[in-house]
């Protein structure tokens, strides 16, 4: 099945060039880093990399991240509970996770930033934990996947370097990981419980096909759409179309995202339900990210929160032409969808 999946790929082929990021008068901001070379300057250490934990999307985040890792070279150990962190190079995984909403990066932050020889929180959305920031002292590397984290950071955490970067899934690389699954044997790193995960999802990608080749043939679309909208603490006051379906939350993997081959093979089933549909709507970053590496067509609607539409500014807009915003105007107020999926 896997194999399968892999082989209807459409391996999209990605600009190298970074995203053109704005200022709210529209000026080019001039602050990006690239967060290769900046990892490539850690050759020289031994990183201890705790990966963000999460859903489907952040399995996305984290296979990306290890890629990063396995081209420069770059030694390092997946993070284990319990660890001395003195002297040590720590890598926090990308995300979403600094905000009110979450705690878990707060906590673990807050917990070893002091005793690291160096700290690196990979890009984020950060908001709010104003007095976490505070602490950071000039070891410590917060890369913000926008201008409106950047600006935050940059004002509670004045002893830290800050930089503007692109969330780490833009780099994923499909070709190397559609090679690396064809190489593994079939999932025997898969417990119980995931192998049933991915039953279930397997079984729901093909409900959700048949469904969608009705709806053509019916005429109510002119192709295959698949709604993949929030049903968490970021979902919006919309009403959720009929056979919407929370990929991320549904994506067979440990949430941890320790085990290497259990992330690719979430990775591959994440991916896999996207490229049976021509047109993705959705209000999570990671479908709209996926679907536009894959070449799909994507409508991309505002979350609880400023985070989608001010990732859609700095990194998307200019980077997928197929990939357009439909919630309100970047320059209106508010943050709900202007019109129901």
């Amino acid at each position: 099945m896997l194999r399968g999946l892999n082989a209807r790929w459409n391996l999209a082929v990605l600009t190298s060039a970074g995203p053109k990021l704005r200022d709210k008068g529209g000026s080019a901001v001039t602050t990006w880093m690239n967060v290769s070379r900046f990892l490539e300057s850690l050759r020289g250490e031994l990183v201890y990399y705790k990966p963000n934990p999460g859903n489907g999307g952040d399995a996305l985040i984290a296979e990306a991240t290890y890629q990063h890792f396995d081209r420069l070279g770059l030694p390092y150990r997946v993070w284990e509970e319990g660890r001395d962190v003195e002297g040590a190079v720590v890598v926090f995984g990308g995300g979403g996770n600094l905000t009110p909403l979450y705690t878990h990066a707060a906590r673990f932050l807050a917990c070893h930033h002091r005793r690291a020889k160096r700290l690196v929180l990979l890009p984020h959305t950060i908001d709010g934990h104003e007095e976490l920031l505070s602490g950071f002292g000039r070891h410590v590397d917060v890369f913000c996947r926008e201008h409106r984290s950047y600006e935050h950071v940059r004002r509670f955490a004045p002893e830290a370097n800050v930089h503007l970067g692109e969330d780490m899934a833009l780099s994923l690389d499909l070709q190397r990981l559609a090679n690396e699954l064809r190489e593994e044997p079939a999932a025997p790193f898969l417990d119980r419980r995931l192998a049933r995960r991915t039953r279930r999802l397997r079984r729901r990608a093909m409900f959700d096909t048949r469904l969608a080749d009705l709806r053509v043939l019916g005429g109510v679309t002119e192709d295959r759409v698949a709604h993949c909208f929030r049903r968490d603490v970021e979902q919006t006051q919309t009403r959720l179309p009929l056979g919407n379906f929370d990929l991320s939350r549904r994506t067979p993997i440990d949430g941890q995202l320790l085990v290497r081959q259990q992330v690719r093979h979430g990775c591959a089933e994440f991916l896999g339900y996207l490229d049976r549909f021509d047109t993705i709507k959705t209000n999570r970053l990671h479908v709209a990210i996926g679907g536009a590496l894959l070449g799909k067509s994507v409508f991309f609607y505002p979350n609880s929160y400023w985070k989608n539409r001010s990732i859609y500014e700095a990194s998307l807009r200019d980077r997928f032409p197929k990939l357009c915003w439909a919630g309100p105007s970047p320059d209106a107020p508010g943050s709900g969808p202007s019109e129901t999926p």
